[in-house]
C-alpha cells in the first residue's frame, strides 16, 4: 500500500522517534501540577495520595488549619467533629495519609492536646496511644495489609516507651485495636513513623520514617517487620535525610543539600548498587522549588509534596510520570499528550 506521507515526512518522523526513544531511556519525565485548595488562602499542604485522591491540610484566611480531600478538581474540607468543653473543642484538623477510602491524621483541641484519628468516609475515630502520657498522638500513614485485622496505621506519640511518664517521641504501629511502639535504637532524640504499605512480596507490611540521633541529625529508616530496621539516607545529604512515604518498593522523602535547602528523592529499596551495597537514589525537585522541595507521599508512580519558590512561599504539587514512547505508533500518542498539556502544568526530567 502506498503511504500518504511524503518520504521527507516519513524520514522526519522516524528521526524524531529515534531521538525520543533514546531520550526515554536516558531520562524519566515528570509533569508537575500545583495544588491549591480554594479555601486555603494562607497555604495548601499536600501530604498523602492514594490513586487519584490527595489529602493534606490548608490554612484559611483566619489562620485556622483544616484537613482536605482532593478528588480530581474537587476539594472537600475534613474537620474532626467538635464537642462541648475544652477537651472536645477542636481547633485544628490535619489529614496526613490515605489508602482507598480510609484517611488518617491528627486534630488538636482547645486544652492543648493532639489526638490521632481515622476516617472511613463516614465516621471519625479518635486514636490515642496508651503510652502517650505527654498529650500527643498523630497518625501519619495507613494501608490495608493482608492478614491484618482492619487497616494498619502508623504515626507517632510523645510519652514513654513502656508506660509511666515520659516526654520522648516514638513511632507506633496500630491494627485491630493494638498499639505497638516503633523505636530505632540510635534514635536518642526520637523516632517518627510516617508511612506504611503492604509488602509487595506478601510478607506483612513495610513501614518507613525517620529518627534523630544524639547530634540532632535526621536519618531515614525502612522497617520490614516490627523489630528490624534498615537505615536509609540519601548519599547527597549534607546533614538531614528523612523518609516520608512508601508505595510498593518505592520510597520518597527529602534531604538537606549543601545550600541548606531540601531536595526530594525517590528510592527503590530493591535496587541495590552491587559495588557499594547501598540503595540507589534519584533526586526529584519541582522546577519552581528554587528554595527547596519535599516529597511527602507516593501512590504507584504519583507523588505529592511541597516546594518553596524564589519568594520563600510554600506550595503543594502533584508529580506524575509522563508516558514514554516505545514504538513508532507511540510517537503520535506522545505528541498528542504534549499538545494536551494545559496551563499550570510543568514538565521536568528526573536527575
Amino acid at each position: 500500500m502506498k503511504s500518504n506521507l511524503s518520504s521527507r515526512t516519513q524520514a522526519f518522523l522516524c528521526s524524531v522517534f529515534i531521538w525520543l526513544g533514546g531520550l526515554a531511556h536516558s531520562f524519566a519525565q515528570y509533569q508537575f501540577t500545583t495544588l491549591s485548595d480554594p479555601l486555603g488562602t494562607e497555604g495548601t499542604y499536600a501530604t498523602g495520595i492514594s490513586g487519584t485522591d490527595i489529602v493534606g491540610y490548608y490554612v484559611d484566611s483566619s489562620g485556622n488549619d483544616h484537613g482536605f480531600l482532593c478528588s480530581g478538581t474537587t476539594y472537600t474540607t475534613l474537620d474532626y467533629p467538635s464537642g462541648s468543653g475544652a477537651m472536645y473543642d477542636v481547633t485544628a484538623t490535619y489529614a496526613a495519609g490515605i489508602s482507598g477510602s480510609n484517611i488518617v491524621g491528627a486534630y488538636a483541641t482547645l486544652n492543648g492536646v493532639t489526638h490521632g484519628y481515622s476516617y472511613d468516609g463516614t465516621n471519625y475515630t479518635a486514636l490515642n496511644d496508651p503510652y502517650a502520657t505527654d498529650n500527643i498522638t498523630a497518625a501519619s500513614g495507613v494501608s490495608g495489609v493482608s492478614g491484618a485485622s482492619g487497616n494498619v496505621i502508623v504515626g507517632n506519640y510523645r510519652g514513654s516507651q513502656s508506660g509511666g511518664q515520659g516526654s520522648d517521641f516514638y513511632g507506633f504501629y496500630y491494627s485491630g485495636g493494638t498499639y505497638i511502639t516503633l523505636s530505632v535504637l540510635a534514635g536518642i532524640n526520637g523516632t517518627w513513623a510516617t508511612g506504611v504499605t503492604a509488602n509487595p512480596f506478601g510478607t506483612g507490611f513495610d513501614s518507613v520514617g525517620y529518627y534523630i540521633t544524639s547530634d540532632n541529625t535526621y536519618h531515614g529508616f525502612l522497617n520490614n517487620s516490627v523489630e528490624n530496621f534498615t537505615g536509609v539516607d540519601d548519599p547527597n545529604a549534607r546533614g538531614n535525610s528523612q523518609i516520608m512515604g512508601i508505595s510498593g518498593t518505592n520510597i520518597v522523602g527529602y534531604y538537606n543539600d549543601s545550600r541548606g535547602y531540601n531536595e526530594g528523592f525517590i528510592c527503590d529499596w530493591t535496587n541495590v548498587n552491587a559495588e557499594t551495597n547501598t540503595f540507589t537514589f534519584t533526586t526529584l525537585d519541582d522546577p519552581l522549588g528554587t528554595e527547596g522541595t519535599d516529597l511527602l507521599g507516593i501512590s504507584g508512580s504519583d507523588i505529592v509534596g511541597t516546594y518553596v519558590d524564589s519568594s520563600g512561599d510554600e506550595h503543594s504539587f502533584l508529580a506524575s510520570p509522563v508516558p514514554e514512547p516505545s514504538e513508532c505508533v507511540s510517537l503520535i500518542t506522545a505528541l498528542a499528550g504534549v499538545a494536551a498539556l494545559g496551563p499550570g502544568r510543568r514538565v521536568i526530567r528526573r536527575r
